[in-house]
Order: C-alpha cells, then structure tokens, then sequence
C-alpha cells in the first residue's frame, strides 16, 4: 500500500531560545511557536521547564539537516549568548537556503515539507 502524501508549508519569522546551555531553540511565527509536524512541541522535560522544539536530546535531528551547527555545538569559545544568537543565525540562513525542506515520515504518511523564512 502507497504511503499517504501531504505537502506543507510551514512559515518561521524568529527562532527563539530560552536556555542555550542545553540547546533549547524553538521556531515560531508572528510571536507564536509553531506546532505542526515536524516541528511539534516537546516539554517540559528535564532540558527545560517549558515547551520547546529541539535540546541536547534531539539536537542531532538538527545537525542531520544543518551540517554547520555540528561546529557550532560548543559555546566555549565565546560567551553564550553571542554563540546563541550565532546559532540562530545559522538556522536562519538554513531555513532561508532550503535546507530544512523535504520529507518528513510520521504514522505512515509522508509529509512534503517546504520551511520558509518570513522577513517581518
């Protein structure tokens, strides 16, 4: 049996992050945060007391689609926010370059993803 498909558009205008020491970023879009497959909600959990996308548990899903954030997972060469908000920026230029968009597999259905960048 063919695997059901579905296209989706998902719009991101801020990545947010409330604790960069564990990896804790969100996208969002108009000051809500995006919950739809894939970028569904997790949390709280023992990363960070509030909802939230990816941490140090599922960061490798994030690395698996932006290579680039592999070199940036240790703050250590600067201070955390300046590494937060470059990884912010990198996510950015991904989302901006296409480098989130494909398929995405969930409970037997495909999901054609396509991630677009809203300038505000």
């Amino acid at each position: 049996m063919d695997k059901a498909h579905t296209n989706r558009i998902i719009e991101v205008d801020e990545i947010t992050s409330g604790k960069y020491e564990n990896n804790v970023f969100s996208f969002c879009r108009k000051k809500k945060q995006i919950d739809i497959f894939p970028f569904e909600l997790q949390g709280p959990n023992a990363y960070y007391k509030y909802k939230h996308h990816f941490d140090n548990g599922n960061w490798h899903e994030l690395i698996a689609r932006i290579p680039a954030l592999a070199s940036s997972s240790h703050y250590r060469r600067e201070t955390l926010n300046t590494w937060g908000e470059s990884v912010k920026q990198v996510i950015e230029e991904a989302i901006q370059e296409g480098r989130l968009n494909g398929k995405y597999e969930k409970d037997g259905s495909i999901y054609d993803v396509k991630v677009v960048w809203i300038n505000n």
